[in-house]
């Protein structure tokens, strides 16, 4: 007997050895929040109709995520400052350099560094991200970052709070890639089991379409695998991007068709030129800087999360948190249609493929260094022209009076005259400030806060 209870004992210490510590969970109700972006557009919440038993849960939302910064190269050059010194002939770095698209709120920074891992890990909780998936597209696995990130998982369910769970989207050398990958964090580790996004009882794993057949034995038995790349829809296969109107892809895996995923990007690639403004089949006019009129107002992300929300899918991937990051190319006479955005295409010009500005990038995180767009976009010149007439009058006529030598009260009238013109001009203002807002977003909600804020203005 005793026999039997060292046995009990020793499969139940095992157990708990292998099962992390994970205090009760504690919920901040982050989805009660209350908040609006810079264009005054509110997110969900009671006052305006939705509620926490509103909330589909039945949808995991997964957010791309990247832990390579630093590790291809130190030096920093940050496109935005570049332009904002020269936008003709910017102090490019080396050819293949790697640059930043702008400066981070947080400031530059390596992957893994354990302060922003956690400052990421809280923002995206509060957001209500389900997983991340990494980006290994190029075979770099990024092992020692990766580590950080789970640290930091482990760290926060001894406290409580929630996590993510995590996947790997591979393409380059994806047999390879997947090989290491299983071995290195899967193979015979069952305390690793906690981190995982599963997907039909299997960890998920996203790769090359092709190679989920041609990989190793042990990773296709291992894993629930799914295709994805840009722009490639249909059974089996995740997309990271795709065009307007997305499709709902899907999988017969369970003997069934199986509605199962969707994606969601703020921005296609600079080479592209489709990039934050692009909305109904076109992209607006971008200047030197590479910008447009409307590059602060998201209108790629708001249409494409639009036929999310319509669609209501199993899995809905966001492209994504933080890219910051790509490499400096040069084009010759056979791809000069490549030309960074805002730049004469012509042999010889710098293209990125990822990453450019604020206009070309899908990265959703804060910026510090990104300039106004208004700085590149002054008022228009008819407006400009209104104002300063009504300042010009209004100052021509108290001067006139104090040259004159008119009575306090005839002071007084041409400063109610000045008052007169100024109301008139900012209701003018005012009116085609929320006018405008209002056809360009479909939202009349902030039509009369926005008339008032140009009569003070």
């Amino acid at each position: 007997m005793k026999k039997y209870f060292a046995l009990l004992n020793t499969i139940v210490l095992t157990f708990v050895i292998h099962m992390p510590l994970q205090a009760q969970e504690i919920d901040p109700m982050s989805d009660t929040w209350v908040c609006n972006d810079g264009l005054g557009r509110v997110v969900a919440s009671m006052d305006r109709g939705v509620t926490r038993k509103q909330v589909d849960e039945n949808c995991q939302v997964g957010m791309f995520y990247y832990v390579w910064h630093g590790q291809h190269g130190a030096e920093v050059k940050d496109i935005t400052r570049l332009l904002e010194a020269d936008p003709v002939n910017p102090a490019w770095g080396s050819v293949n350099q790697f640059h930043w698209g702008g400066k981070p709120a947080m400031g530059y920074y390596t992957g893994g560094d354990r302060f922003i891992v956690a400052h990421h890990m809280q923002q995206l909780m509060d957001a209500g991200i389900d997983f991340y998936f990494f980006d290994v597209t190029n075979a770099f696995t990024y092992d020692a970052q990766v580590q950080v990130v789970m640290d930091e998982i482990d760290r926060r369910m001894k406290l409580g709070l929630k996590y993510p769970k995590l996947a790997f989207l591979l393409h380059s050398s994806s047999e390879k890639t997947s090989l290491h990958l299983y071995e290195k964090w899967y193979k015979n580790k069952p305390e690793n089991d906690h981190y995982w996004f599963y997907w039909n009882g299997k960890p998920l794993m996203m790769m090359d379409y092709e190679a989920r057949k041609t990989c190793d034995a042990a990773v296709r038995n291992h894993f629930t695998l799914r295709g994805s790349w840009a722009w490639e829809e249909g059974e089996d296969k995740w997309p990271w991007l795709a065009y307007y109107p997305q499709n709902y892809n899907f999988s017969n895996e369970t003997g069934k068709k199986v509605y199962e995923q969707m994606t969601v990007a703020t921005a296609m690639h600079p080479v592209s030129k489709i990039g934050k403004s692009y909305s109904g089949g076109s992209e607006p006019a971008v200047n030197k800087y590479g910008l447009t009129a409307r590059t602060s107002r998201g209108a790629f992300f708001e249409e494409q999360f639009k036929q999310a929300i319509k669609m209501h899918p199993r899995v809905l991937m966001l492209t994504q948190w933080n890219e910051w990051m790509a490499q400096r190319f040069v084009t010759d006479e056979s791809n000069k249609a490549l030309t960074r955005p805002g730049a004469t295409p012509k042999a010889g010009e710098t293209y990125f493929v990822d990453v450019y500005n604020q206009e070309s990038s899908a990265s959703i995180i804060s910026v510090k260094s990104y300039p106004s767009v208004s700085d590149h976009f002054p008022r228009p010149a008819w407006q400009q022209d209104l104002i300063e007439t009504s300042i010009t009058l209004g100052v021509t006529l108290i001067t006139a009076g104090i040259s004159s030598g008119i009575s306090y009260a005839g002071i007084q009238a041409a400063h109610f005259i000045n008052m007169l013109v100024g109301t008139i001009v900012g209701s003018v203002g005012g009116l085609v400030n929320a006018i405008t807002y209002s056809v360009d977003n479909h939202d009349y909600s902030q039509f009369a806060s926005r008339l008032l804020k140009g009569i003070n203005d």
